[in-house]
């Protein structure tokens, strides 16, 4: 561009040609102006984004962090070493939803399996739960006692099942004697039609289920349990 007005300057005769070099100058200040802000904007758009770099890096770290706190503590979750644990294996008597007369005596047994790697403490119950269940007319809490690793135990609870009709559930879980529940919730859950009877004793409903062999201990205790209550 610079030698193209050389040459017209060189050349330049009439009043016109000198207006075109004047005019060809101007351009070529108005492009330049144009390079240098559009230099100006990219330069300011370049430190944006390492600033926003270096902002991304930092919260990458922080979620790198993050995903090794989550991990040391799912990890420490997952360890059942010192951890007591209460797994549901079956329900021996009235399964889900069973139809029972009104204001009668009704047993509730489930069979439940340590599934951890230490044993129950002794002073073991099976305690009522009122979270999100309905209040049934039984015991607050059932002895259960100590129980081995992998051992399984029968756990009955009885109470009388309410006058009016309606589905009801009550829920029941594992806990030591100073109140520390731990392992799976169980469950009653049953209707009362509102055709049944009154008065008249519901049968336990049976489930069959393998013969599971219990140990000596484990059997004095459902004993000690019912002489209790």
């Amino acid at each position: 561009m610079k030698d193209q007005i050389r040459m017209m300057k060189a050349n330049a005769v009439t009043e016109e040609d000198r207006q075109a070099i004047k005019e060809l100058k101007e351009h070529m200040k108005a492009a330049k102006q144009a390079l240098k802000e559009e230099w100006r904007a990219e330069k300011l758009q370049w430190k944006e984004y390492k600033k926003c770099d270096k902002k991304d890096r930092k919260e990458w770290k922080c979620d790198k962090k993050d995903r090794k706190d989550r991990k040391d503590r799912k990890d420490k979750k997952c360890d059942k070493t010192d951890r007591l644990v209460a797994k549901h294996v079956a329900d021996l008597t009235i399964p889900d939803n069973s139809e029972l007369s009104a204001d009668s005596p009704v047993t509730k047994t489930w069979r439940l399996r340590n599934a951890g790697l230490i044993a129950w403490p002794v002073d073991s119950h099976l305690i009522f739960i009122s979270r999100r269940g309905d209040n049934l007319n039984g015991p607050e809490r059932v002895f259960v006692g100590a129980v081995e690793p992998q051992q399984e135990v029968d756990v009955s609870v009885t109470f009388i099942t309410p006058p009016e009709a309606g589905r009801y559930i009550g829920y029941y879980r594992m806990a030591t004697g100073d109140g520390a529940k731990f392992g799976q919730r169980v469950w009653v859950s049953f209707i009362i039609p509102a055709t049944a009877p009154r008065g008249e004793a519901a049968p336990n409903v049976p489930v069959l289920y393998p013969v599971v062999a219990h140990t000596a201990s484990t059997t004095a205790l459902l004993a000690h349990d019912v002489t209790m209550h």
